[in-house]
């Protein structure tokens, strides 16, 4: 868990506003990193993954948007939210929740993100 903070620096020192769609995530129940960028979702818990993300990301303003990161294992649901997100002292923009069930905490994962470039 000691990698949070450092995580949590990269993503608010971005100080360019974002020229594309593009999200990084920080998780915030369990531990995860979620870099979604087009067509691409890279997903950092318990190893890391580079999938396809379905539809291509674009970035939801006053709205609940709905992906997929398509997996081995089948479609994986996403729901990216336009509202403010606390993590760590921090309020980023988007919350996002994951639906992967994990052992600790149940589904879906959760946590910030903000746009980056």
């Amino acid at each position: 868990m000691s990698q949070i903070p450092a995580a949590l620096s990269v993503l608010l020192t971005l100080a360019q506003p974002a020229m594309a769609d593009r999200l990084l995530c920080l998780g915030t129940g369990p531990g995860f990193m979620l870099d979604l960028d087009g067509a691409t979702a890279r997903l950092d818990y318990l190893g890391d993954g580079i999938f396809p993300l379905s539809p291509e990301l674009s970035l939801p303003r006053d709205a609940v948007a709905r992906f997929e990161i398509g997996t081995h294992g089948g479609p994986v649901p996403v729901f990216v939210e336009s509202a403010e997100c606390r993590i760590l002292g921090a309020t980023l923009a988007f919350r996002v929740e994951i639906g992967i069930e994990t052992s600790r905490s149940g589904q879906p994962m959760t946590g910030c993100c903000r746009e980056a470039d």
